[in-house]
């Protein structure tokens, strides 16, 4: 898998690509916007995240969760 600092930029890539933010992504995960920024945020720092999570980010963002994990 790549490191969390890969996942986060990939997740920011494509929610750019799909013209979400993160209150959208928020409202369907069903957590708040600032739990998402977070997780980016700490994504972002190297922290982990759960591969249950990641799943359910890619099901919002309707992708295969492999887009994620890619280049």
């Amino acid at each position: 898998m790549k490191s969390n600092q890969e996942l986060h930029k990939n997740i920011i890539k494509i929610m750019e690509q799909q013209n979400i933010t993160q209150a959208k992504l928020a409202r369907e995960l069903k957590v708040s916007r600032s739990d998402v920024s977070l997780l980016l945020k700490s994504l972002s720092q190297g922290k982990s995240i759960t591969t249950s999570k990641l799943f359910s980010i890619a099901n919002v963002l309707n992708i295969d969760f492999n887009m994620i994990t890619e280049n």
